[in-house]
């Protein structure tokens, strides 16, 4: 009865004459499993045809490629090979596919796979003498992007090309060190992964945190794509004829590369990005396809890990699977974003780049409860509407800032905006007083984000802080800016520049900045604290109490009377909360303290509770 009903099936199809159990010609032996899938699957015809493929023999010259089906892994040619994983991701069981290979002859073991072992520690036949190793060892994993004319996009590692959807099995053969390095190269790429020891993945997620609106026009030819121009930041790029010119934009953006990938696949351009050299190639015409394996690629097997629980404040996170968790906590200040870098940090866990905005315009938000104000020879350093003398309470001070894991990046920062300088000890800070004597701040934890990257080239330097990158000199009036807003503390900045030898000095005392870069010095302003001299405070006695007439670069606000002006006013950033407040505080003795739910600064004047909104990082 089963043949019967397997002929009637089959002659729907003319692409082959197949009998169940024996060997036809050029075609391997289906097991029962795999002919009742046939049979049962609607698109049976189609899978048996897989099979003849699968079956046929190799020229004895073909490139062949690992393929990991059902934890096995299976050695096939170049077109075996993308035949396989076509059938995969259109929902071929594994077991399936893998009984297909098995009886159809192909290559198979259960051991590690060769390729990505190193030479001393292939597992040889008794009796064998060791080969001559076959791999050098690579300064950095050959991995690339590619995109393919049918619209897929895949992740080439040596001679394995898997589907994104696969990055979670390379933890099956791939040791921890290595896919860390893999994970950070594809990041860098602007990937959205995460990784966590042997586990690897790419969120769900086609949003890109662009700095410039990208804009790729495709011109074809009966249909065909032959020639494109992307346009990004003012700049233009046509294709074929300017790849040196895209490629060096890449190398300074390497996160644009992948929305790059993604246009071009989404319009059917074959390329590939090779994250180790930072280039980008296309093929605008059939001639050039980037379907075939390169060159293989050494590392070491070990056995794949799950992820880990890691405690983050009162609360547990199964991470990098509940990444999204995390940031839904963070959005509605359940979980204070300092902990959860210090954990990052602390554990080495990778945190995808939307996921790192949003820590760091968080902790930046911390800026806003640091109030250091200067009086007479003493310092007295406002945390959240709490003073502490840092002449006699520093110790009380240092135990309040790290029980709230303020960064001393930030502490350090604030005190430079009063004219107070804080050197970098061991464990904390120490700050020199108006009275020249020294403070000591304990036990306040750093953190990585604030190490910038700087790159030094012929004509300029780089300097990458966080997602934004800046070319010196030519945005200078933008790392101004970056600078004045708190995105760029000028302290690290200047740490950041000595190590790369590039020689940065800060002047407290006129509040400039100095760098050597090369065959240029470039200074820029300070955004110090009262400096200006553009704020001024007068007082005025009345039945209610006294209230101020605050003078700005502008005009004059009577408060409490125009405090909605006031916000108005910080809001489109013509005056600075941070200035306004430390006025008050320095020439004052209006109560203040600042909601740390609510996010608003609250100062008492003539008796009113005045809300005076923070200044904005955006």
């Amino acid at each position: 009865m089963m043949a019967v009903t397997f002929a009637a099936v089959f002659t729907l199809s003319t692409l082959c004459t197949l009998t169940l159990g024996n060997k036809s010609s050029g075609c391997g032996v289906l097991s029962n499993e795999c002919a009742n899938f046939i049979l049962q699957d609607p698109q049976g015809p189609q899978m048996m045809a897989l099979a003849m493929e699968l079956s046929k023999s190799d020229p004895s010259d073909t490139q062949r490629a690992p393929l990991v089906c059902n934890n096995q892994s299976f050695d096939l040619s170049a077109p075996k090979w993308k035949l396989a994983n076509q059938a995969i991701r259109k929902g071929l069981p594994e077991q399936i596919l893998a009984n297909m290979l098995e009886k159809s002859g192909q290559i198979k073991t259960n051991l590690p796979d060769p390729r990505f072992q190193k030479a001393t520690q292939r597992i040889l036949p008794a009796g064998n003498a060791p080969p001559k190793p076959e791999f050098q060892a690579a300064p950095s994993i050959p991995c690339s992007i590619v995109c393919t004319r049918a619209g897929e996009m895949n992740v080439r590692i040596g001679n394995l090309q898997l589907a994104m959807e696969q990055l979670t099995r390379l933890g099956h053969w791939m040791d921890a060190k290595t896919l860390k390095e893999m994970a950070s190269m594809l990041r860098s790429a602007g990937m959205p992964v995460v990784q966590r020891g042997n586990y690897m993945t790419i969120l769900p997620s086609d949003d890109f945190s662009l700095k410039n609106e990208m804009v790729m026009r495709i011109y074809a030819l009966d249909g065909v794509p032959v020639r494109m121009q992307l346009s990004t930041g003012g700049r233009s790029f046509q294709l074929p004829g300017q790849e040196d010119h895209l490629n060096n934009m890449l190398a300074i953006d390497t996160g644009m590369a992948y929305p790059v990938m993604k246009l071009l696949a989404h319009h059917g351009i074959p390329a590939e990005f090779d994250c180790n050299k930072k280039t980008l190639t296309t093929a605008l015409s059939a001639n050039h396809p980037f379907a075939a394996p390169k060159a293989n690629a050494p590392t070491t097997p070990i056995p794949a890990i799950a992820p880990e629980f890691v405690r983050i404040g009162s609360s547990v996170f199964n991470l990098p699977m509940q990444w999204l968790s995390v940031r839904d906590a963070l959005q509605s200040n359940e979980l204070p974003a300092s902990k959860v870098q210090k954990v990052a940090e602390e554990r080495e866990i990778a945190v995808p780049n939307d996921m790192q905005d949003i820590i760091f315009k968080k902790i930046m938000q911390m800026r806003d409860e640091l109030m250091p104000v200067i009086r007479g020879n003493d310092c007295v350093f406002v945390l959240a509407g709490y003073p502490f003398s840092m002449d006699t309470q520093a110790e009380s001070l240092s135990r309040a800032l790290h029980e709230a894991d303020v960064p001393r990046e930030l502490v350090r920062d604030s005190l430079m905006r009063v004219s107070l300088e804080a050197k970098n000890t061991p464990s904390g800070l120490e700050v020199t007083l108006p009275s020249q004597q020294s403070c000591l701040i304990n036990n306040v934890p750093k953190y990585k984000i604030f190490e910038y990257k700087i790159v030094k080239e012929r004509n300029s330097v780089i300097v990458t802080a966080g997602l934004n990158s800046y070319r010196l000199p030519e945005d200078a009036l933008d790392l101004k800016r970056a600078m004045d807003s708190g995105k760029v503390l000028p302290l690290e900045l200047m740490d950041s520049l000595n190590k790369s030898d590039i020689p940065c000095n800060i002047d407290l005392t006129s509040g400039r900045m100095i760098m050597s870069i090369p065959k240029q010095q470039l200074t820029m302003a300070l955004p110090m604290t009262g400096k200006t001299g553009k704020l001024k405070l007068h007082p005025l006695e009345g039945p209610l109490g006294t209230s101020y007439v605050l003078e700005y670069d502008g005009g004059r606000l009577h408060l409490p009377s125009q405090i909605d002006k006031l916000n108005q006013l910080i809001a489109q950033g013509t005056l600075n909360s941070y200035d306004v407040l430390h006025l008050f505080l320095q020439n004052t003795l209006a109560p203040y303290h600042f909601d740390r739910a609510r996010k608003l600064h609250i100062l008492e004047i003539a008796g009113q509770k005045l809300k005076i909104l923070p200044t904005s990082l955006d």
